[in-house]
């Protein structure tokens, strides 16, 4: 009979220590995982917030832009004054340069939609596997409460 209330004692004492334990484990997961959480809604925000058209790639394409504008506007003046060029020629030469100008923001503001498009799909990607692993701590930890309840009784 004492052998047999020792062995309950220490499977009960097993069983606490264990949950607790499983509990401390489970705990730490979870901060982790809503670590995880505030790192990827930190991640999106700062993408979805940035200024794509300051980026090093768009500020390059801007100046090369720029710079084959104003070389248009200098060959439009140097055909007018060696061959006697026409005032609608340089006009229509600025004109080019802005519309390749306008055409490069538009390429820019594109691409940043499509970033921001990107950004998006991957913050949902990362928070639904953030909910299901989630959801998977949830289960496990409902298995073993039921299975601490089992033991003890």
């Amino acid at each position: 009979m004492l052998s047999t209330l020792l062995t309950t004692a220490a499977c009960v004492a097993g069983s606490v220590f264990g949950g607790y334990e499983a509990s401390k484990s489970m705990h730490r997961v979870r901060q982790m995982l809503r670590q995880q959480q505030r790192d990827n809604q930190n991640w999106y925000d700062r993408r979805m917030n940035q200024d794509f058209s300051q980026t090093a790639e768009a500020q390059e394409a801007m100046r090369r832009t720029r710079e084959y504008a104003e070389e248009l506007g200098r060959r439009a003046e140097g055909s007018r004054a060696v061959s006697g060029g026409t005032e609608e020629s340089q006009v229509a030469a600025k004109a080019a340069a802005a519309k390749a100008v306008g055409d490069t923001q538009a390429a820019i503001a594109a691409g940043a939609t499509q970033a921001k498009e990107a950004v998006e799909q991957q913050y949902l990607r990362n928070r639904e596997t953030l909910r299901n692993a989630e959801t998977e701590l949830e289960k496990q930890k409902a298995k073993e409460i039921a299975k601490a309840a089992t033991q003890i009784f």
